[in-house]
């Protein structure tokens, strides 16, 4: 496999190590610069053929993947672990989308709750999702909660947090109950 970066910042003003990591880096807007690939395949008539066996494996492994996640989420154990809870919060997301077509904003914090979240918690909105990101900064998650309901009063923000993530940040309950923001804490 060969590893390609598009980036609108200059490889030289990334750390060395990341840029020894992958096999081209290309300076650019990833729109354009997909858009320009794809133009350069296309001229050289390139077909994906050589590479349906290899795709069709990777699906074939994702959708096992996803049947074992979904028996997890189903399972019934005592006490209650992640992936069970995240199955009962998709139950609910669901069905505020099929029967109210309400699609909260989703942010999730918190280490195993942020990580094995990004796996199981269904967002069906672009952009839904706000996190910690990949550095893990913990505290963050109640004040990204009220920054989106203050950016979007008419849509419920829904903040899933870990318990240390919510001790870091606990305080911010007072701010979002005094302003009546729209926001639901599990």
């Amino acid at each position: 496999a060969k590893f390609v970066v598009v980036d609108t910042l200059d490889s030289r003003r990334r750390p060395k190590h990341l840029v020894k990591m992958v096999d081209s880096y290309l300076y650019g807007d990833a729109r354009m610069v997909l858009s320009q690939l794809t133009s350069a395949l296309r001229r050289k008539k390139y077909s994906g053929e050589k590479l349906s066996g290899w795709t069709g494996g990777l699906q074939q492994e994702a959708q096992a993947k996803r049947g074992a996640l979904a028996e997890k989420m189903a399972a019934q154990g005592e006490p209650m672990g992640f992936h069970e809870a995240f199955g009962a919060i998709n139950g609910v997301l669901k069905e505020l989308r099929e029967a109210h077509s309400i699609s909260p904003i989703l942010v999730n914090e918190g280490a195993n709750t942020m990580d094995i979240g990004r796996q199981c918690l269904e967002i069906a909105d672009p952009r839904g999702r706000l996190d910690a990101g990949t550095m893990g900064t913990m505290g963050v998650g109640l004040g990204y909660a009220i920054a989106a309901a203050l950016s979007d009063p008419k849509s419920p923000v829904l903040a899933v947090l870990g318990d240390s993530a919510f001790g870091f940040s606990m305080a911010e309950i007072e701010t979002i109950t005094r302003y009546s923001l729209n926001v639901i804490v599990v």
